[in-house]
C-alpha cells in the first residue's frame, strides 16, 4: 500500500505474488515491498492478494500496464 500511494485501511490489507521469474520456480511467491522497484519491470505478470477484516481472500490478476 505504501508502495502505491493508497490510503492505509483497518479493513483490508494487499500482497503482491507472482510465480514468473526463474526463481519462483513455477510456485507463486509474495514480493516484499523493498523488492519492488528492482523485480517490476522483470516480471510477466502479479497478483493481488486482498485481505479484508473478515479473512476473507481474493486474488485478482493485475494488467501489465498496473505496474
Amino acid at each position: 500500500m505504501r508502495v502505491f500511494g493508497i490510503k492505509g485501511s483497518s479493513t483490508a490489507s494487499f500482497t503482491f505474488r507472482t510465480s514468473t521469474l526463474d526463481i519462483c520456480q513455477g510456485r507463486s511467491v509474495a514480493i516484499h515491498e523493498s523488492a519492488w522497484e528492482p523485480v517490476r519491470s522483470l516480471i510477466a505478470e502479479i497478483q493481488v492478494h486482498i485481505s479484508d477484516s473478515k479473512g476473507a481472500h481474493l486474488m485478482v490478476p493485475a494488467p501489465r500496464a498496473f505496474y
